[in-house]
C-alpha cells in the first residue's frame, strides 16, 4: 500500500512539473502583488464633462498585473470613460485610431496590433504600435501631427510611449515619456518650441524604489515675448531685458488669455517612494479652459504629459504542513470501561470504590471474594480464632481478577501483541489527503495552460 502511494504522489510530482514550466508570466510564486501604470500624451486632456476622464493626443498607457500585459495607443482620445460612454450612447460610434494588445492573448485583443488615423480623426494623422509579452512586459508607442480646429492647444507635431516590464532580476521597472512640438495655446497667446517629460519608476525585490522626472521646456513666448512659468503662472523672463514696446505685448496676451477663460500655471512634480512603491508625474505645463460656467464645465491639458507608478510586494514565506502525531507503538490499547456491580454497597465518603465481583465468583475462593484472593489467605477449616495466617501457595496461585487499569498505569495487553489499526489508517488516509492536493495543483496550471494557448 505504501508503495502505490509513493508511486502516485511521485506522478503527481512530475505532472505539477511539467505544467509549472515556461508556459505564461515569468512571475514566480514569491510575488504577491505587482502593478506597473504608465501614461504619456503629446498633450494630456483630461475632461470633466459628466466625470473626469483622463485621454489626450498621441496618447498611449500600458499596465502590468499578476494576471496580464495589456498596451493601449490613439492618435486622439478622451479617456477610457469617455470611450465606454460614447460606444454605449452610439452604435456607430468608432475611433480608428484607438488599438490595443494583450498578453495573453485573447479572441478579439491580440499580443501586437498596429494602426494609425487618417486626416479629420480625433488627433489628427497618427501611427500607433502596441505590443504585450510573456515577460510579463508591454509597450505602446503614438506620434502624429494635429492641425487647428478650434481647440485652445494646437500642437504641431509630438510623439509618446509607454514601457513596462518585470525585469529578470526582479524588479519592476515603468517608464512614460512624452513630446509635444510646434506649441500654440489661446490662438497665439502663448508658444513655445517644445517640451519634454520623462518619468521613470523602479522596484527592485530588495532594497529602496527610485524615481526619475525630467521636464524641459523651450522656446516659451507670451506676445512674442521670452517668460518664465512657475507654480504662480506665467512671467517675464529674468534673462532677458524687456522695453516698454515687449511689457506691452506680454500684457496684452495674458489679456486674451483671461478673455478666453484660459490659465496657464507650471505642472506640478511629483516623486513618491515607499515601502515596495514609487510614482512619478509630470508635464510641461497644465492649461485650464473654461468650457462652461457650471461644476465640471471646464477641461485641462497638459502638453507633454507622463505619468509612471510601480508596486511590487513579495509574498511572506509559507507555513510548514503540520506533523500529525502518530500514537506510539508501545502505547498499549486502552480497555472497556469498567461497570460498577449493582450488589456493591455504596462507598464511604473519601474512600475509593471497590467493585463487587460478580455471582459465583465467592464461591469459587470459598467466599471470600476479590479482597480474600488478592490479600492474605484464608486460615484453613478448623483452625482457631486466634491463628495467624501465613503466606502460603494458597496465595501465590490465587487468581487475579481482570479489570481497567488503574489511573497512571498501563492496561493488560492479554494477548502480547501491538493494535496497529489505528496507526495504519491514519499513514493510508493522509497519504491519500496528499496524492489530492499535488492532483488538484496539477489540474489547476493544466487549465490555466490550456487557457493561455
Amino acid at each position: 500500500m505504501r508503495g502505490r502511494i509513493a508511486v502516485a504522489v511521485a506522478g503527481s510530482v512530475a505532472a505539477l512539473t511539467l505544467f509549472a514550466g515556461p508556459v505564461g508570466a515569468r512571475i514566480g510564486p514569491e510575488v504577491a502583488v505587482i502593478d506597473s501604470r504608465a501614461v504619456a500624451a503629446s498633450v494630456g486632456i483630461i475632461s470633466r464633462v459628466p466625470a473626469e476622464s483622463p485621454g489626450g493626443l498621441n496618447w498611449t498607457t500600458t499596465a502590468i498585473t499578476l494576471d496580464k500585459a495589456v498596451a493601449k495607443a490613439a492618435g486622439g482620445t478622451a479617456g477610457s470613460l469617455a470611450e465606454t460612454f460614447f460606444r454605449s450612447s452610439s452604435k456607430d460610434y468608432r475611433n480608428p485610431s484607438l488599438i490595443g494588445a494583450q498578453y495573453p492573448p485573447t479572441a478579439t485583443i491580440p499580443a501586437e496590433a498596429r494602426g494609425g488615423s487618417p486626416p479629420g480623426t480625433p488627433g489628427g494623422i497618427a501611427a500607433t504600435h502596441v505590443v504585450a509579452t510573456d515577460q510579463p512586459a508591454a509597450t505602446a508607442s503614438a506620434q502624429g501631427a494635429r492641425g487647428g480646429d478650434g481647440s485652445p492647444v494646437v500642437v504641431q507635431g509630438g510623439s509618446s510611449s509607454s514601457h513596462g516590464e518585470l525585469r529578470p532580476d526582479g524588479a519592476v521597472v515603468t517608464r512614460a515619456v512624452s513630446t509635444a512640438t510646434g506649441v500654440s495655446i489661446g490662438g497665439g497667446a502663448v508658444t513655445f518650441s517644445s517640451a519634454t517629460t520623462e518619468a521613470v519608476t523602479t522596484v527592485p525585490p530588495t532594497g529602496p524604489a527610485t524615481t526619475a522626472l525630467t521636464v524641459t521646456v523651450t522656446g516659451l513666448l507670451v506676445g512674442g515675448v521670452p517668460a518664465r512659468l512657475t507654480d504662480q503662472g506665467l512671467g517675464l523672463s529674468d534673462q532677458v531685458p524687456v522695453g516698454a514696446a515687449q511689457l506691452a505685448a506680454f500684457n496684452a496676451a495674458l489679456s486674451q488669455l483671461a478673455a478666453r477663460g484660459i490659465t496657464i500655471v507650471a505642472a506640478p512634480a511629483v516623486r513618491e517612494v515607499g515601502a515596495g512603491r514609487a510614482r512619478a508625474e509630470g508635464g510641461g505645463m497644465v492649461v485650464r479652459y473654461r468650457v462652461a460656467d457650471q461644476i465640471g464645465g471646464d477641461e485641462e491639458f497638459v502638453p507633454a504629459e507622463a505619468r509612471s507608478s510601480s508596486t511590487l510586494q513579495r509574498a511572506a514565506p509559507a507555513s510548514p504542513l503540520p506533523v500529525p502525531e502518530l500514537p506510539s507503538v508501545s502505547q498499549p490499547v486502552p480497555g472497556p470501561p469498567a461497570t460498577a456491580s449493582p450488589l456493591a454497597p455504596p462507598a464511604a465518603s473519601g474512600a475509593p470504590e471497590v467493585p463487587s465481583p460478580p455471582v459465583g465468583i465467592g464461591e469459587a475462593t470459598g467466599g471470600a471474594g476479590p479482597s480474600a484472593a488478592l490479600g492474605p489467605p484464608a486460615a484453613p477449616p478448623g483452625a482457631g480464632s486466634g491463628a495467624t495466617a501465613g503466606p502460603g501457595p494458597a496465595s501465590a496461585a490465587a487468581p487475579v481478577a481482570a479489570g481497567p487499569a488503574a489511573p497512571g498505569r498501563p492496561a493488560l495487553n492479554l494477548l502480547g501483541r501491538t493494535d496497529d489499526r489505528a496507526e495504519r489508517r491514519l499513514r493510508t488516509g493522509y497519504g491519500v489527503i496528499l496524492l489530492l492536493a499535488f492532483a488538484g495543483t496539477a489540474i489547476h496550471f493544466g487549465a490555466q495552460r490550456a487557457r493561455s494557448t
